[in-house]
């Protein structure tokens, strides 16, 4: 048997987005191709979204939940995945992130490299090695939600989006939403700095955060140190939570950076939710609506917006799809290396 695509993830899981996209990627693959998916762990949600690929799991990673707070493992996980796939035919190779992208070394004329951001020049100098190993390694394909390189393949990283059916409520004066995992990259501090200026000439202001991570603690002492009443962090809120508080906000948040193409974003701009931003989130590109405020990330910058931020917009109400356009790379490639 040879598969037509065989995919290669470090940890499938359905908790974060880029990891989400691949997963279903692969899931939608099924329809079409002969899918396969080596991953050094897969999580009990990715597993059922899996049902239809031939599953080769390491079990490397255990209870890590993210692959950088294990870095003595993946080494371990690239040795197995070479391994499966020199025990395999395949067609097309389909790599997402970091270190699995590597293996277009071993696989430069099939390889598809996804990469969803460059990291930030303070990167650790190993970690900067393997991002430049990632992108000079040959192959046959780079997609990215964005131009990350002249030779990429810009695709955004969601296969398709169904407005959600909600009951749309009168928008919350005052009311400033940010959603996603409390990380650096996220910038959350900046926010809070901003927030801080804001209120000052705007008492109203309230500031809900959705998401949990390694920075919530050191987020609390910032907001005590900082004096600041009206923030609060939701570590976990259900999808339809999530959806009600994007059609209640005055603002919707979003400072990550560097940051992939931004799903939580993409929902709330598609709500018709007034989103600040800066200018290089993916989303915010390719919606261009008048929703959308692009902003420095700077305290004084986003102070003022949140001041005067942009006017709410009528919500999307026709599903936006992308699957097709993956379907036919995947057929563009395949048709190019039969004929050599």
């Amino acid at each position: 048997m040879i598969y037509d695509v065989v995919y290669v993830i470090d940890i499938a899981s359905t908790t974060s987005g880029g990891n989400k996209f691949f997963v279903e990627l692969a899931a939608e693959a099924t329809k079409t191709y002969k899918v396969a998916l080596i991953a050094g762990k897969t999580t009990p949600e990715a597993r059922r979204l899996l049902a239809g690929v031939d599953l080769y799991d390491g079990g490397i990673y255990g209870d890590c939940e993210l692959p950088h707070t294990c870095p003595l493992k993946a080494a371990k996980f690239l040795i197995y995945a070479t391994k499966v796939l020199t025990s395999i035919k395949f067609r097309l190779l389909h790599t997402n992130a970091h270190l699995p992208n590597l293996l277009a070394y071993l696989h430069p004329r099939r390889t598809i490299a996804t990469i969803h951001h460059l990291e930030p020049a303070s990167l650790h100098p190993l970690a900067r090695l393997i991002q430049i190993l990632e992108l000079k390694a040959p192959k046959l394909a780079l997609h990215a939600p964005h131009k990350i390189a002249p030779n990429a393949v810009v695709i955004p990283p969601i296969l398709r989006h169904t407005p959600p059916q909600i009951q749309h409520t009168p928008r919350q004066r005052g009311l400033v939403v940010m959603i996603g995992r409390l990380e650096p990259r996220k910038n959350y501090h900046l926010a809070l700095v901003a927030f801080k200026i804001a209120k000052t000439l705007r008492p109203d202001l309230k500031l809900v955060i959705i998401g949990d991570g390694p920075l919530r603690r050191d987020l609390h002492r910032t907001i005590k140190r900082l004096g600041l009443q009206d923030v609060e962090i939701k570590p976990h809120a259900t999808e339809e939570e999530k959806y009600q508080l994007l059609t209640q906000a005055e603002t919707y948040l979003h400072l990550g950076h560097p940051e992939g193409f931004s799903l939580a974003l993409f929902e709330a701009a598609t709500l018709g939710a007034p989103v600040i931003t800066h200018p290089q989130v993916p989303a915010a590109t390719l919606l261009k609506t008048p929703n959308i405020l692009t902003v420095e990330l700077h305290p004084t910058s986003i102070a003022k917006a949140l001041l005067r931020p942009p006017p709410p917009a009528k919500p999307l109400n026709k599903p936006a799809e992308f699957a097709h356009i993956y379907l036919a790379l995947y057929h563009k490639l395949s048709e190019k290396l039969k004929k050599g």
